[in-house]
């Protein structure tokens, strides 16, 4: 069972991205606005708020109920899931998401042999690119591991990567000390067993010592 690492204070991921989240949609609410070049007095006009309240929307002090976001959204001229914080039960929450990795995370589209697929950056080091690394090593080891395994040991192979995402990444973590022990212990070994054997050889060599001597 992974030992969940909290953020500083106690806090972990959930804490921060629920109380953030009513700051993301006031962001995006403000980015559109600018674009469209209302001013807080106008948008409010549309929906039926004061400009006080609308700052308050857009610097996250309160968070708009849906049926509210839905008259922004229509007063904006978009649509209020562009607004929300993205899902992936479909695929236009699907696109929304990834529209937001476009802006927040420098992700790009790349099509290569007639195949569509996503890149963050340089698509090789930085950013997203070292989260990658980590979930590509995981999956490429329980690929390669399955074609040896019993049905038994599969289902186990398979429970223990669902234990890499659903703890993900506080089982990182922990899985990551649990080798930086395992090896530390290893070693301690390793020294252990060459102290052994150096005093082992002495031991061997005085007594050739001593026998010549006697000799």
């Amino acid at each position: 069972m992974a030992i969940f690492i909290r953020m500083v204070g106690g806090e972990d991921f959930a804490d921060i991205s629920e109380d953030r989240s009513g700051a993301r949609i006031g962001e995006r609410i403000r980015k559109i606005r600018e674009a469209r070049e209302l001013s807080r007095a106008e948008l409010g006009a549309l929906v039926g708020l004061d400009q006080n309240r609308i700052q308050q929307y857009e610097n996250g002090r309160r968070k708009p109920k849906i049926p509210l976001l839905k008259k922004i959204a229509g007063a904006l001229g978009v649509e209020t899931i562009a607004l929300m914080d993205p899902t992936i039960e479909s695929y236009v929450g699907a696109m929304h998401a990834l529209f937001q990795l476009e802006e927040k995370l420098d992700m790009k589209i790349v099509k290569k042999d007639g195949c569509y697929s996503l890149q963050f950056g340089d698509g090789k080091f930085g950013g997203m690119n070292n989260y990658l690394k980590d979930w590509y090593e995981v999956r490429q080891a329980l690929e390669e591991a399955m074609p040896n395994l019993t049905d038994e040991e599969r289902k186990k192979k398979v429970f223990d990567y669902n234990m890499f995402e659903w703890t993900y990444p506080s089982g990182m973590a922990e899985n990551s000390h649990r080798k930086y022990d395992e090896h530390t212990i290893n070693r301690m070994q390793e020294i252990r067993e060459d102290d052994e054997h150096y005093a082992a050889l002495m031991e061997e060599l005085e007594k050739r010592i001593q026998q010549e001597e006697d000799n």
